[in-house]
């Protein structure tokens, strides 16, 4: 992968005919800090197999930018898309298309490039782009969702419950529970659940690092609440067994 800023905000895909000096990512999430220009990205990708596959190319902040993709092949354009993402809705209400995805093919042992122009880069110093084979990236979201979807029934039951028992007996300790098993859920799912995507890539111009730290601060706080109050407890399970 290699990305090109157009500080001219003027350049588009023809204009790369001349070898515009695109630089190599060192990873394969390169960094961009925060700018107001387009940026450009270039994925060279090689299919190793013989069979055809569907890609399945997103990206990763459509709330805050805007993007179109371009599939070439020996300087000859094959596909493109229309432009995606909520700022291309709320730009351009003829055609909203708040999708962020788009999926094309490419042949067995076909070599092609897809080119990604991110319009809009609001709140994001990370390259919010990528690309899976399809078929892999619905398996592994499916997967990911029915885990997750346990792991968050469970934790709301544990809430409810110990709200209930809050309302029963009054004690602190229950609500405080509630609270620190919320703040759990929260700091979970925002650094590997459902949403830690959208999270980790920028969400309303704040950064995924910010909130994180803030679901860990949050944790900390009721971890130190429930604590408190728990090792004030006296006479708890009898009068629990007497209600």
């Amino acid at each position: 992968m290699s990305f090109y800023i157009d500080s001219t905000s003027t350049l588009e895909l023809k204009d790369f005919s001349r070898n515009q000096q695109f630089k190599k990512a060192r990873n394969n999430i390169p960094g961009v800090g925060i700018n107001r220009f387009p940026v450009w990205t270039k994925m060279t990708v090689k299919n190793i197999s013989k069979d055809p596959q569907n890609l399945y190319a997103q990206i990763l902040v459509p709330i805050m930018d805007s993007v179109q993709y371009f599939v070439v092949k020996n300087k000859t354009l094959l596909s493109k898309s229309e432009k995606m993402g909520w700022w291309s809705v709320l730009k351009n209400k003829k055609s909203p298309n708040p999708n962020n995805s788009y999926t094309f093919s490419i042949k067995g042992y076909e070599t092609i490039e897809i080119y990604a122009k991110v319009i809009k880069t609001h709140g994001t110093v990370r390259i919010p782009f990528e690309v899976e084979i399809e078929k892999e990236h619905f398996k592994e979201m499916t997967i990911k969702s029915e885990f997750w979807g346990w792991f968050l029934g469970m934790g709301f039951v544990v809430i409810s419950l110990n709200l209930f028992l809050y309302s029963l007996v009054k004690e602190k300790v229950y609500l405080f529970y509630s609270l620190y098993v919320f703040c759990q859920i929260f700091n979970l799912d925002s650094s590997e659940g459902v949403h830690s995507g959208l999270y980790m890539n920028g969400l309303l111009s704040i950064s995924g690092r910010s909130v994180y730290y803030f679901s860990m601060t949050l944790l900390i706080i009721s971890s130190i609440l429930f604590l408190k109050s728990y090792l004030k407890i006296k006479e708890l399970q009898p009068k629990i067994f007497s209600l």
